[in-house]
Formats: C-alpha cells, sequence, structure tokens
C-alpha cells in the first residue's frame, strides 16, 4: 500500500559469513528476505547479486536461496518430487551432496513432507538449499519452535557449510 517499509537500505553481503536480521515479529525482516530474493518488488531501488539487478537479470537467482519460516506449501509432496523439483530449478544442483547430507542427518530419501516432525522439515529444507549449491542463502526463521538440541545441530550444520564452502547465509531471527 502507501506505507513506507524500508528507506535507504544499502547491504552488502560477503560469501562465507553469517548475517543476521534481527527484529520484533512484524519488524519487517520477512519482507525484507522476500525482497532480496525478488518474491517482492520495491517500489523503488534495486537489489542486485553479483553486480546484477535481480529483476532484470533473472538469472542471477540460480545463484541464490530462499528458505521460508515454513514448510507447509511442499507437505502434500514427497522428498523425491521436491529433490526432482530442485534439481529441475538449479543447475548446479548437487545430487551426490543432497544424498550425502540426507545420510549425514539419518534421513530417509523416501516418503512424504508432511510425516517429517517439525525439526526434521527445518533440516531438509537447508537440506535442500546447499544441495543447490548457491552462493547466497537466504533462512527466514531457520530454528523458530525447534528443540534446544535440534536447534544447535541446525546451526551447527549452518556455520560448517559457511565455513567449508564459502556460502553466505543471512539468517532473520525475533530471537538473538
Amino acid at each position: 500500500g502507501r506505507k513506507q517499509i524500508f528507506k535507504d537500505i544499502n547491504v552488502t553481503i560477503q560469501k562465507g559469513t553469517i548475517t543476521g536480521i534481527v527484529g520484533r515479529n512484524g519488524a519487517g525482516k520477512t519482507t525484507l528476505l522476500r525482497t532480496f530474493a525478488g518474491i517482492l518488488l520495491p517500489s523503488t531501488g534495486t537489489v542486485t547479486l553479483n553486480d546484477r539487478d535481480i529483476i532484470k537479470y533473472p538469472e542471477v537467482k540460480q545463484d541464490l536461496v530462499f528458505v521460508p519460516d515454513s514448510t507447509e506449501a511442499l507437505i502434500q509432496y514427497s522428498i523425491k518430487e521436491i529433490f526432482s523439483l530442485y534439481k529441475a530449478i538449479y543447475k548446479k544442483f548437487d545430487e551426490a551432496y543432497f544424498y550425502t547430507l540426507l545420510d549425514k542427518f539419518s534421513m530417509q530419501p523416501s516418503g512424504k513432507i508432511k510425516d517429517l516432525s517439525k525439526g526434521q522439515k527445518a533440516l531438509f529444507s537447508l537440506i535442500l538449499a546447499f544441495s543447490t549449491r548457491a552462493n547466497f542463502l537466504l533462512l527466514d526463521e531457520p530454528t523458530d519452535g525447534l528443540d534446544v538440541i535440534v536447534k544447535k545441530e541446525i546451526l551447527q550444520f549452518i556455520a560448517g557449510e559457511v565455513a567449508e564452502h564459502q556460502v553466505a547465509v543471512i539468517i532473520s531471527s525475533h530471537r538473538l
């Protein structure tokens, strides 16, 4: 509408870093991530990835993955169907790495998303995202509502991936 959400934002994210966007619920964290991902269009200004406007050059979004805070849109699909979708969308999708990560976290490569626990759904979303081999990952509240043990496991996994593969991760959260 007419309400101004952001003004004069200039952010540079380097590969191999984890950047946090912290704020209260309703502060605009998800809106900012969706704008970064090109899901929402800014009324003025541009979002660039590797110095290219993501709207004018949508192919640059091959190097970007947005992981929403909910997997509800995917629950009717099987793991294999989601795998096939990501493999079709992301040209650099690493199938071998995907299966390696599933094995590492003792997840079955079959079954429906709806049958996974909340923690498994969050972890599966991250496995998909990192398997794309994109250099920029936008994670919206990736550990919200998870128990302490699963949260620690997921955060360690993210930190390890950033260190090993030099990806840039942006995490939004309302919790420090």
